[in-house]
């Protein structure tokens, strides 16, 4: 009933490269049967503190990303991104824990105490995060048996440990900060890709488990040579 979300999301390959190495891309995926570097059961999260959360670059992951824009209004995304990408069902994603972002506008204005802007807000109160975990971490020197064992006889520690792996792995990567007044077309303009998130990778096994494959007309032949065993639905676009 609604045109403005969709019930497939999609997925980009190549952002930045060749037409040709976009679709040897797109040939590892469907070989391989699986999408994202990271591994289906062991998510790989590296951070680096000292930059703000505002800049969406102190987390580094193993997760693949979708957008939910629907297939007439792909374009903008497309030229940013890529002209070769595939889709799955949001039905589909939502069994593998696929989530949305959490959009921040950098620009808008906090006034819990006094009006600053998001960005501004949330970057010193994240620092003060950061500067607390350091009281969860190993102690220098200590090994893996005594930090265990003073979890075991510390109970808070142990749930002050607990809470920052949950914001570490389940909230603070899941933030999407994005300048509100950049252009519709602009590359940092991310509030219009509507993005979803999946940690890990996403393993899905067999091509059938695929919505929609998105290609340049001029690779049509090619593709049908290369998986003859793809019967989804197919939708060729013209090259960037």
């Amino acid at each position: 009933m609604q045109r403005y979300i969709s019930k497939e999301l999609f997925h980009f390959a190549g952002r930045g490269k060749s037409i040709q190495e976009q679709y040897d891309i797109l040939k590892i995926i469907f070989n391989e049967k699986k999408l994202g570097r990271g591994e289906k059961d062991r998510i790989k999260i590296s951070s680096d503190y000292s930059k703000s959360i505002s800049s969406n670059n102190v987390y580094v992951s193993d997760m693949v990303c979708f957008c939910d824009i629907p297939l007439s209004d792909l374009k903008i995304h497309m030229n940013k991104y890529s002209s070769f990408g595939l889709s799955f069902s949001k039905t589909y994603l939502l069994t593998k824990g696929a989530s949305p972002v959490w959009y921040i506008s950098k620009n808008s204005i906090v006034d819990y105490i006094f009006p600053i802007q998001n960005a501004e807000y949330h970057d010193p109160s994240f620092k003060i995060f950061a500067e607390l975990k350091k009281d969860f971490e190993y102690a220098k020197g200590e090994d893996m048996l005594t930090y265990n064992s003073r979890l075991l006889n510390e109970p808070k520690l142990a749930l002050n440990k607990a809470f920052n792996h949950y914001l570490d792995y389940s909230v603070f990567p899941f933030f999407k900060f994005f300048d509100a007044e950049k252009d519709d077309s602009d590359d940092e303009n991310y509030y219009m890709e509507r993005e979803w998130r999946l940690m890990g990778c996403l393993d899905f096994g067999d091509l059938s488990n695929i919505h929609r494959v998105v290609l340049p007309s001029s690779y049509a032949k090619q593709f049908r040579e290369d998986f003859p065993e793809y019967f989804g639905q197919i939708t060729f676009v013209e090259n960037n």
